[in-house]
């Protein structure tokens, strides 16, 4: 989830608010039923509000959804926006919408359950002959020298006074993180990995090849992957290298297990995959470096975001399929007030009774009370 502070640099993104505001003018109108899908504090409700709509749904899961109900209200739009504070996936809707408006991407647009939540929100929500915003994305990669940022994830790693950290260094360069590359820094003309056509997709996954040949002698680091966006047919933005005050996204990097010094010429390809496993993505990148006239490869990696996520024995033991649960206290105590949910009873009175039971951790109610109430916000209509 997001804070008030990451919300509005994405609001002090002008090129994609622009983008977000022209494609609903274009789409919207007084006719119109809006989905704003993961609306955040309400900035796409409002823009959807000003360009006519008949209403809008804004549905958040976050409590920044009073920020928008605030928002919308203060704008004078209180009539005709109903704010959820849900996740899409898990409410009806009493009737189809004509537009579904959503940015709940990450620094790429495979991120956590965003395409999970778009495709059900277009199939259960949409009426036909509706519209998605955005309509598309298409993701680029390209080959990156970035010295600076690769020191600070593999430098710290380095072996040094007779100590040996090659356990973190081979986890920190599986580990993709977010970057503000120049456009100098692509060492090869950019390609397209993924093309996402919101209206047919229904693929969470993506695994495709991409290939550069190198335009010039670098240092090549990794990867860079970045999308760019068609919100409406001529209304887009892009988080491309380059422009590093305007762009709140950023690019995705993906490092090599080793720095590649790179010639003209040299010929570089890589299978790049995202796969959902659970509520995010695992991502693998292979890369193979070749040299003309060089029959073997001068360089070949194969790296992946599993292989930099330090999994515990103690984990691997109680997540395996043969394991046998023994429960905890703390889950005989939630047991208990998932119980309580069921029959009625106020807040108050299953805090009472949570208490009464476990007097060693609840010294009253009101102690008993922000543990259901944190049940009671995740599990009650």
């Amino acid at each position: 989830m997001y804070g008030i502070y990451e919300y509005g640099g994405m609001m002090a993104d002008e090129r994609r608010l622009e983008a977000y505001r022209a494609a609903i003018r274009a789409r919207v109108t007084p006719a119109s039923v809006v989905l704003d899908l993961g609306a955040g504090p309400g900035i796409m409700t409002l823009f959807a509000c000003q360009a006519g709509a008949r209403k809008v749904y804004a549905v958040e899961p976050s409590a920044v959804i009073q920020v928008a109900r605030e928002v919308v209200a203060v704008n004078g739009y209180a009539d005709r926006v109903e704010c959820i504070q849900a996740w899409s996936t898990r409410i009806d809707l009493p009737e189809k919408v004509d537009v579904i408006v959503s940015d709940i991407r990450g620094v790429l647009p495979l991120h956590r359950d965003s395409l999970r939540t778009i495709i059900d929100a277009r199939d259960r929500f949409l009426k036909p002959g509706g519209c998605l915003i955005p309509e598309k994305d298409v993701v680029w990669a390209a080959i990156v020298t970035a010295p600076e940022l690769y020191a600070r994830m593999a430098g710290p790693w380095k072996n040094s006074g007779g100590l040996d950290l090659s356990a973190g260094r081979q986890r920190a360069v599986n580990t993709e993180t977010k970057c503000q590359s120049a456009a100098d820094a692509l060492l090869a003309e950019p390609q397209i990995w993924a093309e996402l056509d919101y209206m047919s997709l229904t693929q969470l996954g993506v695994k495709n090849e991409v290939a550069w040949r190198l335009a010039r002698a670098a240092e090549g680091h990794g990867l860079c992957l970045w999308f760019e966006t068609e919100a409406a047919p001529g209304c887009g933005f892009s988080n491309a290298p380059g422009d590093r005050e305007a762009n709140t996204y950023g690019q995705a990097f993906f490092p090599w297990t080793e720095p590649c010094a790179l010639e003209p010429g040299d010929q570089v390809d890589a299978e790049i995959r995202a796969d959902p496993v659970g509520e995010d993505y695992v991502w693998s990148w292979k890369t193979e470096v070749r040299r003309p006239g060089v029959s073997d490869p001068l360089a070949q990696f194969d790296q992946s975001l599993f292989r930099g996520t330090p999994l515990s024995s103690d984990w691997r033991r109680k997540s395996g399929s043969s394991f046998v649960p023994s429960p905890t206290r703390d889950a005989e105590i939630d047991r208990a007030i998932l119980d309580e949910l069921f029959t009625g009873a106020t807040l108050e009175a299953i805090s009472r009774e949570v208490a009464t039971r476990h007097p060693d951790r609840f010294p009253d109610w009101r102690a008993a009370l922000t543990r259901v109430g944190e049940l009671s916000l995740k599990y009650s209509r």
